[in-house]
């Protein structure tokens, strides 16, 4: 069975997650997920390219390194904020009248209608994403495309909402991922994806918005009969509240956001005992300590969050189908975890609310998928798993390098030093050629060997002296012979 990774980014204000996912045939799985603070991007969109870069190669650098993989690629998402929606139609004459009509028709109807739309200035703007309103054939209008497949007509016509952004933002996200080294396989938009996350194909059918509450823009998706019928945002988010909560209490921008996260909340009449309590913070760097009460924290951040639900409504009552909304509203993004904020948006509004995860399309086992804060990075991979031929990593060989002998230097033809025993555990995952290193060399005393002993030399003496030494050898023996001749007489 084949098996791929798909690695998907969000490009968040406060963090950029990262999530991996292994296919094999149907069967996904997220074997990853981790966020890291976000640097280099406001209000959704990558302002700072480098800064932004520097945070993706450290969770794909976190990521590798856990994995024992080598990812190359990446899937992630359009800003959302600064987009506009418009109508596009399309024409696609058929060659075969009495054929049925495929799926691949329908794909390069889409693609003749995006490539067909006049932008106004291709130079600055982009279409981020396209999603199919209704088909036309010659005897049915207004149908849906799980309809219209299998139908034979002469003619087939499309209409599709399209957004259109900034090519400049998209360009910054290039210049990012540039940067961290790392290639771009496919971007989407986020509300595109967002709502196959979360939503049930009931709620889509019977009408719901999905509110996405992040840090630094808040968005809408309003879904009527299984279609995303309408989409904005606004760029106020979860940020707006800890700045106000740093204005009013003169905290620092950390200390505000710890301080949203651990004791926020909507409603101040609603918390019972715990608004009478009152927060001794240390700000630390010699400054007393101050005080704040929970209630008058409560009342803060309800004001913000009111004026942001409010200004949601208000595109929802623009969409045309504030009345067509039986689902509901879901609300996801890490803004909507803070206390009572779904039941003071039912409150304003009337509808009935709940807060939205995540479904569990997956197989996992990590930490934080099942919070509302993953919907984009979750919805993303759902998307680029329809598509085979996206691989975004793949598990490095082993490589077995011959490693030359070190140099050494033979003292004596019969001594061998020693190797020093390796400490080092074996590598995985990547292996890396070093080269040899050299023995240290220990300094070692010569000893010379004892000189043989010299055999004497034959000496040789001169003819005269030669022939004196015979005369007195026969004078000497002349003389005992005569010796021993005169003791025997007497």
């Amino acid at each position: 069975m084949d098996e791929r990774y798909i690695a998907a980014i969000d490009l968040g204000s406060s963090r950029i997650s990262l999530g991996v996912a292994l296919v094999q045939g149907d069967n996904t799985q997220i074997i990853y997920f981790d966020s890291t603070p976000s640097e280099g991007v406001r209000t959704g969109a990558v302002f700072n390219p480098q800064r932004c870069g520097g945070k993706i190669r450290e969770l794909l650098d976190r990521a590798e390194a856990e994995l024992k993989i080598r990812i190359h690629q990446i899937v992630t998402n359009y800003p959302k904020y600064g987009v506009k929606q418009e109508l596009a139609t399309g024409e696609l004459p058929r060659t075969d009248p009495t054929s049925s009509i495929s799926d691949e028709e329908l794909d390069s109807l889409k693609n003749v209608s995006l490539d067909s739309y006049p932008l106004d200035n291709s130079a600055t703007q982009l279409i981020y994403g396209a999603v199919v309103q209704s088909f036309a054939t010659e005897e049915y209008i207004n149908a849906r495309e799980d309809d219209v497949v299998g139908m034979i007509s002469a003619k087939l016509c499309g209409n599709y909402k399209l957004f259109i952004g900034s090519k400049r933002t998209s360009d910054y996200i290039d210049a990012a991922c540039n940067m961290a080294q790392i290639a771009i396989s496919d971007k989407y938009f986020g509300p595109e994806v967002e709502g196959k996350a979360v939503l049930t194909m009931n709620e889509m059918e019977n009408g719901v918005a999905l509110i996405n509450m992040g840090a630094g823009v808040t968005s809408v998706t309003v879904y009527h009969k299984g279609v995303l019928r309408y989409y904005g945002a606004i760029p106020f988010g979860g940020k707006s509240i800890t700045d106000d909560i740093r204005y009013e209490s003169g905290f620092s921008q950390s200390l505000s956001e710890n301080i949203k996260l651990a004791f926020g909340a909507c409603l101040p009449d609603k918390l019972q005992s715990l608004s009478d309590k009152i927060l001794q913070v240390d700000c630390g760097d010699d400054i007393p300590p101050r005080n704040l009460s929970i209630k008058y924290l409560s009342e803060i951040i309800t004001a913000r969050q009111k004026e942001i639900l409010e200004a949601i409504l208000w595109h929802i009552q623009k969409s045309g189908l504030a009345d067509n909304l039986r689902s509901g509203v879901v609300l996801t993004g890490g803004g909507c975890e803070l206390v009572n904020t779904a039941n003071l948006l039912k409150d304003i509004s009337g509808y009935s609310v709940r807060i939205g995860a995540p479904r569990r399309f997956f197989t996992t086992g990590c930490d934080g998928l099942n919070s509302p804060a993953a919907t984009t990075c979750v919805g993303l991979i759902m998307e680029a798993r329809k598509h085979a031929h996206i691989n975004c990593a793949d598990i490095p060989e082993t490589i077995e390098v011959e490693m030359a002998p070190p140099h050494k230097e033979e003292l004596f033809p019969e001594e061998t030093p020693a190797e020093e025993p390796s400490n080092e555990a074996p590598s995985q995952g990547k292996v890396k050629k070093e080269e040899p290193k050299k023995p240290k060399r220990e300094k070692i005393t010569k000893v010379k060997p004892p000189k043989p002993q010299r055999e004497p030399k034959e000496i040789r003496l001169p003819n005269w002296l030669k022939k004196i030494g015979e005369f007195q050898e026969t004078l000497f023996d002349g003389m005992d012979e005569r010796s021993d001749d005169s003791i025997n007489k007497e």
